[in-house]
């Protein structure tokens, strides 16, 4: 799928942001951004979906910047493409998304380092080497995904071993998009899933 490099700044569905996604391997994480929408206090704590406080980096709503320098890309999801999407936040000679996230005095920004509402698993991701980056497609479940994309993830793989996800709705979760692992993803829902490389998908 070629992209142009005009578009890249636009959102679009994972499999249409190949070039882009691949920007990011080879390189170290800087920091992982939540641009959350709420606040934590937002949140019931005896709500349907109560959130931990050190959950609430992964679980709020709103979009994720994956930082690499000065590398900044964005992911969130769409409902009515059932897939996760990407966009270029700011390249690496420092030119910005006219929509540019860290500008939108709405979001609350959270770092993937904040002591307060992420967990030892965030924490530990930032420095390392993406080394590999997977796209998960998911079959129908209904009538209603039947001939949408359903790239409902997007799975990297670090020079460690460990793995991040992001994720539509593949796990319980306030919002349909959040931050996940793959231990947190049930059986039945991973015998629904393929996994696809970044080359496989060109």
């Amino acid at each position: 799928m070629e992209e142009k490099t005009i578009n890249l700044f636009e959102e679009d569905i994972a499999t249409k942001k190949i070039k882009l996604l691949k920007c990011l391997l080879g390189k170290k994480i800087s920091n992982i951004i939540r641009c959350s929408w709420d606040l934590f206090t937002d949140y019931d704590p005896e709500g349907l979906y109560s959130i931990k406080k050190n959950d609430f980096f992964r679980f709020t709503s709103g979009a994720v910047i994956i930082e690499c320098g000065l590398l900044e890309i964005g992911f969130s999801s769409l409902d009515n493409l059932s897939s996760i999407t990407v966009w270029l936040e700011k390249d690496q000679s420092g030119k910005i998304n006219k929509d540019y996230f860290r500008n939108d005095p709405e979001n609350h920004l959270i770092g993937a380092n904040d002591n307060n509402y992420t967990t030892f698993r965030e924490k530990r991701l930032i420095g390392q080497e993406i080394v590999s980056i997977k796209i998960l497609k998911r079959e129908p479940l209904n009538s209603k995904h039947e001939g949408l994309p359903n790239a409902v993830g997007i799975q990297f793989e670090f020079d460690s071993g460990e793995s991040m996800i992001f994720a539509h709705n593949l796990v319980e979760a306030p919002d349909n998009f959040c931050i996940t692992y793959k231990d947190e993803i049930s059986f039945d829902t991973w015998k629904g899933i393929i996994a696809y490389e970044l080359n496989d998908l060109q």
